[in-house]
């Protein structure tokens, strides 16, 4: 593939200028293109040649839950800790599992300000 326009949207995304296989797996990835300048090479540290999971924004920034918090602050945030321009983020939502027991069930994924509940709530 040579262009974003070529790169197949499904299960791939266009980096810096190389159509990559995205990370399946939920949570917060990050890759920088143009390496992280700033930081030795470490596994905790974005590189070109491989996608990194965000641990720290997960744990801390709840970047694994909230895809504005991945691709918009942790991809500033890496920028601006690498020196870089160019940090690539992408979100993999989490697997929500549905409820077992029979019944009529109800979620609210942005949740239930009038209500201190679980995910899944029998309605």
């Amino acid at each position: 593939f040579t262009t974003s326009a070529t790169c197949p949207t499904t299960r791939c995304v266009w980096v810096g200028s190389v159509c990559q296989m995205a990370p399946s797996t939920p949570g917060c990835w990050v890759r920088c293109p143009s390496e992280c300048l700033r930081r030795q090479a470490a596994s905790w540290v974005p590189s070109s040649s491989r996608w990194m999971q965000d641990v720290y924004g997960e744990e801390n920034l709840n970047a694994g839950q909230d895809r504005a918090v991945c691709e918009g602050r942790r991809q500033q945030d890496y920028n601006y800790w690498c020196g870089s321009s160019d940090t690539f983020t992408y979100f993999v939502p989490p697997v929500i599992q549905a409820p077992s027991n029979p019944g009529c069930w109800v979620r609210s994924p942005s949740g239930c300000p009038r209500q201190s509940a679980a995910s899944w709530v029998p309605s």
